[in-house]
């Protein structure tokens, strides 16, 4: 599925997937704007809990970018009882994916040259 909730990724609906190749701004605000489990208001997500099963945040971080199932369980734990907000979710998510792919453009900048001359591609 797209991160924005759509049946699936694709290019023709920008908002439903990232790629490593994007300003991070671009992709600071797709995550940003993903689908969460949450409630309607804070109120009612810590009374009732999100729903972790629906959520583009929990997923992104399951998939890709958290290692320590631990955390993952942790953080599924809160969601379903309301401890943690999708808000704070984001920003966690945000920062874990950011730091990746500038890690990730960095490298590539630097190593593209060489990967060019081993193909020999212009």
């Amino acid at each position: 599925p797209g991160i924005d909730g759509s049946e699936k990724m694709a290019k023709r609906n920008p908002n439903s997937m990232f790629n490593f190749n994007e300003p991070l701004e671009s992709i600071e605000r797709k995550v940003k704007g993903a689908l969460t489990g949450g409630r309607k208001n804070k109120e009612e997500q810590q009374k009732l809990g999100g729903d972790p099963k629906i959520c583009m945040i929990y997923k992104i971080l399951m998939y890709h970018f958290e290692e320590d199932d631990e955390k993952l369980a942790s953080d599924y734990e809160m969601c379903i009882t309301g401890k943690l907000m999708c808000g704070d979710h984001k920003k966690e998510c945000v920062q874990k994916v950011l730091k990746f792919i500038e890690m990730h453009q960095k490298r590539k900048e630097k190593l593209i040259d060489k990967a060019r001359e081993l193909l020999k591609v212009n």
